[in-house]
């Protein structure tokens, strides 16, 4: 394990040593998701806290648990810069900080078109255990293979859609050590104009459901039937206007935009309970009428 290495400085939006980084000759490419791991122990009694800053989302996992979200919004080529309590969430041993960094790198009302970058250490006491940038204590980058890169946007008011191909494993980067990972090289990208985040911090509560509607089951499935026209592909679908799932009722086409999918005779939605409570079924063979899954053209 790497020592200390510096301590944290009297201004509120510096960093002792994290410097700003994304993968090398990347900054500017489009919708790219970024993975950023550091392996660490915390000092027994110490107090942690991780200061970052980035572009242009970004949210942060301790042991494979949900932390944190950000960032603050600022206006353009300025960065805020977060603080979060990491006492209470980490353990004896080695402990896995994870942070997913997602560049999008195009206009929309939702976010700034700006370059992507990650500035993020990890203090114990003052001291750094970990920053970006910093050879003896670094971050392990990579780009996270999972999520599809080339996709749909939703519309200029948000930026693309989110779309995966997961396994077993997929997560498996962020809460073990031992995970393996292929690394990549980052660069050093100019510095920021950093800001103090200037807003309450949320504290991200879940809020239970208050009746359940109605309930399934997910099956693993290496075959499905066909829909209408729709064929089974290896890739994205996205059918004709006029094709149609049978029985749906509707003079709308259904769109899909993944393959994995079968069909069922419509119901209206106040049979749904009914029909799930007398008969479970796979989620992904039911359609209710004219429905647009995923992003439609």
């Amino acid at each position: 394990m790497a020592n200390s290495i510096s301590q944290i400085p009297a201004n509120p939006v510096a960093f002792a040593s994290a410097r700003p980084v994304w993968p090398k000759g990347r900054e500017l490419e489009k919708n790219l998701l970024v993975g950023f791991r550091a392996v660490f122990r915390a000092p027994a009694a110490a107090a942690l806290r991780l200061r970052l800053a980035a572009a242009t989302l970004y949210r942060v996992f301790v042991n494979g648990r949900f932390l944190a979200h950000g960032p603050a919004r600022a206006a353009h080529e300025f960065y805020r810069v977060d603080e979060w309590n990491l006492t209470g969430h980490v353990g004896n041993g080695d402990n896995v900080l994870a942070i997913e960094v997602a560049g999008y790198n195009i206009n929309s009302y939702c976010y700034l078109n700006q370059p992507s970058f990650l500035q993020a250490e990890i203090l114990a006491d003052g001291d750094v255990l970990a920053a970006t940038g910093n050879p003896g204590a670094d971050f392990v980058a990579f780009i996270v293979p999972d999520r599809v890169q080339r996709v749909q946007r939703y519309s200029f008011q948000r930026a693309f859609i989110e779309v995966y191909r997961k396994d077993e494993q997929s997560d498996a980067w962020r809460r073990r050590p031992d995970a393996p990972v292929t690394p990549g090289e980052c660069a050093i990208q100019r510095e920021k104009k950093l800001l103090p985040r200037g807003v309450p911090y949320p504290d991200f509560r879940t809020r239970p459901a208050l009746w359940s509607v109605a309930e399934g089951q997910v099956r693993r499935r290496e075959s499905v039937e066909k829909c209408g026209r729709i064929e089974p592909s290896p890739t994205s679908v996205q059918p004709s206007p006029d094709t149609l799932c049978p029985n749906s009722n509707s003079s709308y086409p259904t769109r899909f935009s993944f393959w994995k999918m079968t069909c069922a005779p419509s119901i209206n939605p106040s049979q749904a309970t009914r029909r799930f409570s007398s008969n479970p079924i796979s989620f992904s063979s039911l359609i209710w009428g004219p429905i647009s899954l995923g992003s439609s053209a």
